[in-house]
């Protein structure tokens, strides 16, 4: 019998499909792979990779935004009160902006990234966009934030 969610994360995590969120990875995955329905493959992956969706799943979004804050903080080595604050260093920024991106690519919405970092919901989705652009033409950046991405993956599905 196929582990149709190993299938999904792995198809998910290989790097093609790296700019969607996990609702529109789900979305592609049912589309693409008929007979999987949408909720059983939601539920597959939030037990395989330990990441709630919260669009989805909804009160938890302090707890996981908390945890996604404290993987940043340690990757970017700033300061929890400077990403959290109105610091407008480049480091600092670049780290907020990052954080907003694995925010959303888990699946949070703007308003709730918002919430958790004190900010419009217009300010995320200007930094969730600039950080994309970036991504197509830095190199480095791209590299660092697969990196962040992959440093979630293993501290979420502790």
């Amino acid at each position: 019998m196929v582990d149709h969610t190993q299938t999904f994360v792995e198809w998910w995590h290989d790097g093609q499909r790296a700019d969607c969120t996990l609702t529109e990875a789900i979305g592609l995955y049912v589309s693409t792979f008929p007979g999987r329905t949408i909720p059983f493959l939601e539920e597959c992956v939030r037990i395989q990779t330990g990441q709630v969706d919260v669009m989805i799943a909804g009160d938890n979004h302090e707890d996981v935004g908390n945890d996604v804050v404290k993987v940043v903080v340690e990757m970017f080595k700033v300061r929890r009160e400077n990403l959290m604050g109105k610091a407008r260093t480049h480091h600092v920024a670049a780290a907020r902006s990052a954080a907003m991106w694995l925010m959303r690519d888990i699946g949070f919405s703007y308003a709730n990234i918002g919430k958790v970092f004190g900010r419009d919901h217009s300010t995320v989705v200007y930094n969730v966009q600039t950080i994309k652009e970036r991504m197509q033409v830095d190199t480095i950046l791209s590299q660092r934030i697969t990196q962040l991405k992959s440093k979630w993956i293993s501290y979420s599905s502790k």
